[in-house]
């Protein structure tokens, strides 16, 4: 399964999970322009199949690009908005930490869901 980082997190982490042979990419490395809009890649990504992640829950609350994203059946894992506020160090942690979660969520997402992923818990959906 591929998974495809948002422009929000930093492509350092792309190498850090390649390493341990996550199939992965960020936005920069896909697209051309790094300030492309959601609405033009989600429907991309959706059509590529692959499983984006985003630090943008703003998404769900801006009418049209949650209209774009559940139309185009992406599925989309939520970075919980206190991994924003943490050091580098600590979110490279807590991304080897929890990719292993992700890798058994993932596979069993449905077209067009998004869920938030816990700092602690239970995984919820958006």
């Amino acid at each position: 399964m591929r998974y495809f980082l948002d422009n929000n997190f930093s492509p350092a982490y792309v190498q850090m999970l390649a390493a341990m042979e996550v199939d992965l990419i960020h936005l920069c490395q896909h697209f051309v322009d790094r300030a492309v809009k959601d609405i033009v890649w989600m429907p991309e990504v959706a059509r590529l199949g692959w499983v984006a992640i985003t630090q943008d829950r703003g998404i769900e609350r801006r009418p049209h690009e949650a209209q774009v994203r559940r139309q185009s059946k992406l599925r989309m894992i939520y970075f919980p908005r206190a991994f924003m506020k943490m050091a580098k160090w600590d979110q490279a942690a807590f991304l080897v930490r929890k990719w292993p979660e992700i890798e058994v969520v993932a596979p069993t997402m449905q077209e067009g869901q998004g869920l938030l992923l816990p700092l602690r818990g239970r995984w919820k959906k958006v």
